[in-house]
C-alpha cells in the first residue's frame, strides 16, 4: 500500500510519519501546497491512502478553511 502523508513537518504529521513508518514502508511525504490543484493530483497519482495532517491555526478564514478541510 502506497500512502500519501500531508504536513509531515508539523507536530501532528510529525508524529504519525514513524508510527507509520513501523507499519508501512511505502510512504510519500507530500511537498507542495495543498491548496494548489496541480500539486495535490501530482501527488496522489498511485496513492491508496491518503493521510492529511497539514494544518494551519493562524490566517484569514479563507486560508484556514482551504488548507485544514
Amino acid at each position: 500500500m502506497k500512502i500519501l502523508l500531508t504536513g509531515a513537518s508539523g507536530f501532528v504529521g510529525g508524529n504519525i510519519l514513524p508510527e507509520l513508518s513501523k507499519y508501512y514502508s511505502n510512504i510519500k511525504v507530500f511537498e507542495g501546497d495543498v491548496r494548489n490543484k496541480n500539486d495535490v493530483e501530482k501527488a496522489v497519482e498511485g496513492i491508496d491512502c491518503m493521510v492529511h495532517a497539514a494544518a494551519i491555526i493562524s490566517g484569514t478564514d479563507e486560508e484556514t478553511f482551504d488548507v485544514n478541510f
